[in-house]
């Protein structure tokens, strides 16, 4: 049944939710990918859009926090992180309680998947807002299948900085992690705080639960807090990269970071009627 609730009011563009607390806290949801391009904390933006992504043409949008599933990176089967981001969601339910926000998003199995990735699935995305949580984003699979099935996934957070060069992350030293700007190679983080220099692609393994991303907007610090996701990635293109993006602004390396909670590392492997969850919960502090 579809709940919706006249408290949180629908945005007038078409394809597009709003989560609307007040004039200074909102989010706004895509319904392609269910992808989060906009969340307004304290009057400001908090995340990287580019202003030259394509919202056509099975694209996905460049910014916000699309959603990767079944495939992390490459894909034989498809297109580089799946087709969850490149996939028009239902929205199911939008409602208000208790000081906060929340719209549910619903994706099936369909032709366009299964010719794909033949297997029966369900994927229930909640985007969640409050003023004292922040941006909650929920994301729950279950297999709908008679078969196991495996998958990866993740939530890749563009966040927005004043400077990516002066932008630090926490909780990354003595962890390994892998180096895709180094053919793959494994290496252990040395820093107490990891800084982007010259461009950044690397897959943390075995994360804490919480990652202060120091730097931000107006110099804040946002939270990057996540459960069931036991990875994390971080990711800006730098310059040359940028450039050679049709749909990310030449400079935009410069007013991003991506801090991307993940379960990529290993594949999570789904039993028939089996359900699993994963969470990531963003705060804005000063």
């Amino acid at each position: 049944m579809l709940y919706v609730m006249e408290a949180c009011t629908m945005a007038d563009e078409v394809d597009m939710v709003t989560l609307n607390l007040d004039d200074d806290n909102r989010v706004v949801i895509h319904m392609f990918g269910a992808t989060v391009i906009s969340w307004i904390c304290g009057g400001k933006e908090r995340l990287f859009l580019s202003s030259t992504s394509l919202f056509e043409n099975g694209k996905a949008i460049r910014g916000g926090i699309p959603v990767v599933f079944p495939q992390f990176g490459p894909w034989k089967l498809g297109p580089q992180h799946g087709f969850a981001r490149i996939s028009m969601w239902d929205l199911y339910s939008k409602k208000i309680a208790d000081g906060r926000c929340s719209a549910r998003f619903i994706l099936i199995n369909n032709e366009i998947s299964e010719a794909m990735w033949n297997y029966k699935f369900k994927l229930i995305y909640d985007v969640t807002i409050s003023k004292t949580n922040g941006l909650s984003c929920s994301l729950s699979v279950t297999n709908q299948d008679s078969k196991v099935f495996d998958f990866t996934t993740l939530l890749h957070t563009y966040l927005k900085v004043d400077d990516a060069e002066t932008v630090t992350v926490s909780n990354l030293q003595s962890l390994k992690y892998i180096d895709k700007l180094k053919n793959g190679e494994e290496f252990t983080e040395s820093d107490s705080l990891l800084k982007v220099v010259n461009g950044i692609d690397r897959i943390y393994k075995s994360t804490p639960a919480t990652q202060e991303v120091f730097g931000c907007v107006d110099g804040s610090t946002v939270i990057v807090s996540k459960n069931g996701l036991p990875d994390t990635v971080v990711w800006n293109p730098w310059a040359e990269k940028a450039r050679n993006m049709s749909d990310f602004d030449d400079d935009g390396y410069k007013k991003m970071i991506c801090v991307e909670p993940g379960f990529v590392v290993e594949r999570v492997i789904l039993q028939p009627q089996e359900e699993r969850s994963f969470t990531q919960n963003l705060v804005v502090t000063k």
